[in-house]
């Protein structure tokens, strides 16, 4: 069995990649996660834009499938976060290229985000964060009811 595989930890300037690969966020509630990122002193770069949802989905199946691999492959970020789950992510598995991921970095996220995790613990014995998401948890606040908790982040 192949061991497992670390991401390096985020340091101050850090750059997180946010992305949506399931169910669409308010875009208030994303606005205000990606702003707590950046008050812990990590740059921020919301991949989705200002992207429309497609059904029950972020985006197309084509434009979540294209941002997810872009963020985990690109030498641009060291971590990639979800901007919340829901629904969809299952769906972006077939369309992923492991073998185009060349560095480990920190996956975080929850919810329908548990097929991302497992895919990138089966392919690339990746170590990942069952953890808040921007728009479900970073958006709150630190040590507020539904935020996250800075000491375990």
């Amino acid at each position: 069995m192949r061991k497992p595989v670390k991401p390096p930890a985020l340091a101050p300037g850090s750059t997180i990649a946010v992305i949506s690969p399931a169910s669409p966020a308010k875009q208030d509630r994303l606005r205000r996660g990606c702003d707590n990122l950046e008050l812990l002193d990590y740059r921020v770069k919301e991949m989705a834009g200002n992207r429309k949802p497609d059904a029950y989905f972020a985006g197309t199946l084509d434009a979540r499938s294209k941002e997810l691999q872009d963020a985990l492959t690109s030498s641009d970020f060291q971590a990639v976060f979800c901007a919340r789950g829901g629904y969809g992510s299952a769906g972006l598995l077939d369309r992923l290229k492991p073998s185009r991921i060349k560095r480990p970095k920190i996956f975080c996220g929850f919810s329908d985000l548990t097929a991302l995790h497992i895919f990138l613990w089966q392919k690339l014995r990746w170590v990942t964060f069952y953890g808040p998401l921007v728009a479900g948890g970073f958006d709150a606040g630190p040590n507020a009811t539904g935020g996250y908790d800075p000491d375990s982040f």
